[in-house]
Order: structure tokens, then C-alpha cells, then sequence
């Protein structure tokens, strides 16, 4: 609190003059009380003129004192015994609040002699009300600056927010790309071991595969597609027809490889079943040369062995 208060010079001939902790205290209390006659607000409380709220803590601090270059306190004990003595000399009242002890200063209109302030009372009234409305607008203004900061803070992040959301939409999209290449590789793979085993398991006259190349692929997708396969199953199911057919097994010319199996025209061929071996009673193929049935499997064999009549 800022400001003066009065103190009337017969205070040097009164008995609390004589008693100096209880002087101090009693002029720290009076001194800091509210002035106002119509009092004011503090922390939701009306403090009536000549009133005072400190805790008994803070009056520790307020009253500290300096002696042989260290400072000192009194103790809490001591300011207790000390609001006592200002009781029992009907100097001040005490009451327990929340927000600490109420202090209320006995005649403390005739200690400050108001009487005979009035016009500066007045004064110091118009003053405090126009402080007190400046203070209202410098917080308004203060108040819509702050919602502002806030505004643009919360944008800020937002933004920001957003600017991670993307970045992350971005990485994941990536990534899909990376786990899509690695699966297509995983695939194709397993279609070129599934096909040289295959081969290394036989004894036909079909090439390796050593390497699965766009072309092959893109023949290979397009074919699974068509026939509503996925490529390593479609590549089991020519497996399955080469091992059926004792024509494509052995064929020479041209030479019966991956690329001729994934062929559009061959494929379909392949599937129709016009290389598979036939059975007792069927002409093979289209060729019209004597056959014999060979008693094991009762497919019909070319003259020649597998494979004699179709050598080119």
C-alpha cells in the first residue's frame, strides 16, 4: 500500500510510546489500514474503513529488525502476545478469516483526523476513482491483447498440428510404397524358386529361370488378372499342366521356358488342355501319325518315345 496516514504528536506522550514492539506493531496496523470510509474489496471480502488483514506469518516479515548488522524476527509467539496487550487496551479488534487475521483499528477516524481532510479526502477519492478506471481499461486492453496472443498461439498450433498430420500421411504413404516393392519382390521370388524346383526336380527339357524382369512381370500380372489368379498360383497351375503334357515337356523348337508358359496365346492353350497327353481312343493333337498306349499311365506315346514325333 502506498500513500501517508497521519500520526497526531500526543503519541510521544502516550504510554504505547514507551513500549516499542507494541508500537511498531500497532503503527504497522494502523498504518496499512484500509483509509476509504466507504471501505473497499479485498479478495471477495468488504474491508470496512480502519480495517486490516495480514497473517501472523507475514507480520513476522513486516516487523523484522536489524541488530548488531543481522537481521532478526520476532517470534510468532511474541507478535501473539503483542496483538494481546493492543487488545486489552481496546486499541485494536481481531477476527480469524480465511484469508487470514482481520485486524480492526478502535477510532481510526479520530487517529487520522479525518475532520479535517475532507477536501483532500475528496481529492484523493476522484484520484483513486480515476486510477481505478484507468487500471480497468489498461486491463481490458491488457485482457483482449491476451486473447489475441491466445488466438494466434492456438493457430500456431493448429497449423502445426496439421503441418505433422501431413508429414505423417506423407511417411506412411512412403512406407506403403517401400512394403508394396518389397512384397512385389517376395512374390516374384517365390514364383522363380516355385519354378526352378520345379525344374531341378524333373528331368524335362524346360529352362531355369534366373531372373524375373518387368516385362515378365507385367505379362504375368496381366495374365493372373485374366484369369482371376494370383501370379503364383497361376504359375502352379502351368506346373500342373506340364507335367500333363509330355509335348510341352520335351519340346524342342521352340524350347518350352517361362516366357512361352506366360504367353497370352500359349497360356490359353495351355489351360484348354491342347498339350495335355490323351487318353486311350483319342487322336494326339492334330497329328495323324500311328501311336502306341503306354500300359503304365494309358497316355498315348508318339512313335519314337516322348516327345519323337514333335522333334523338329
Amino acid at each position: 500500500m502506498r500513500g501517508k496516514f497521519l500520526t497526531d504528536r500526543d503519541i510521544f506522550k502516550n504510554d504505547i510510546f514507551f513500549r516499542p514492539k507494541e508500537y511498531r506493531l500497532f503503527t504497522l496496523l494502523y498504518g496499512n489500514a484500509v483509509w476509504q470510509k466507504e471501505g473497499i474489496l479485498y479478495c471477495g471480502r468488504h474491508l470496512e474503513c480502519g480495517q486490516y488483514i495480514r497473517s501472523y506469518r507475514k507480520l513476522q516479515d513486516d516487523l523484522k529488525y536489524l541488530e548488531d548488522n543481522t537481521i532478526k524476527y520476532y517470534s510468532l509467539r511474541t507478535i501473539k502476545l503483542l496483538v494481546d496487550k493492543l487488545i486489552q487496551r481496546g486499541r485494536i479488534t481481531i477476527e480469524k478469516t480465511e484469508l487470514g487475521t482481520l485486524f480492526t483499528v478502535c477510532n481510526y477516524v479520530a487517529y487520522q483526523q479525518f475532520t479535517e481532510l475532507e477536501n483532500g479526502v475528496a481529492k484523493q477519492q476522484r484520484n483513486s476513482s480515476e486510477t481505478v478506471a484507468k487500471q480497468q481499461r489498461n486491463s481490458s486492453e491488457t485482457a483482449a491483447k491476451q486473447q489475441r496472443n491466445k488466438n494466434k498461439h492456438r493457430i500456431s498450433i493448429e497449423k502445426h498440428r496439421i503441418s505433422i498430420e501431413k508429414q505423417n500421411i506423407t511417411k506412411s504413404k512412403e512406407e506403403d510404397k517401400k512394403g508394396d516393392k518389397s512384397d512385389d519382390f517376395l512374390i516374384f521370388k517365390n514364383i522363380m524358386d516355385l519354378w526352378n524346383n520345379f525344374i531341378c526336380d524333373s528331368k524335362y527339357d524346360i529352362s531355369k529361370l534366373v531372373s524375373i524382369e518387368k516385362s515378365r512381370k507385367t505379362k504375368l500380372i496381366a495374365a493372373a488378372k485374366k484369369y482371376k489368379e494370383t501370379p503364383e498360383n497361376l504359375v502352379n497351375r502351368i506346373i500342373e499342366k506340364i507335367k500333363r503334357s509330355e509335348f510341352l515337356q520335351f519340346k524342342k523348337y521352340p524350347k518350352v521356358n517361362f516366357d512361352y508358359c506366360i504367353g497370352s496365346d500359349n497360356i490359353r492353350r495351355i489351360f484348354e488342355g491342347e498339350f495335355d497327353n490323351k487318353k486311350k481312343g483319342d487322336n494326339y493333337g492334330k497329328s495323324k501319325l500311328p501311336t502306341t498306349i503306354d500300359p503304365k499311365t494309358d497316355y498315348t506315346i508318339p512313335p519314337g518315345g516322348p516327345g519323337g514325333a514333335f522333334t523338329t
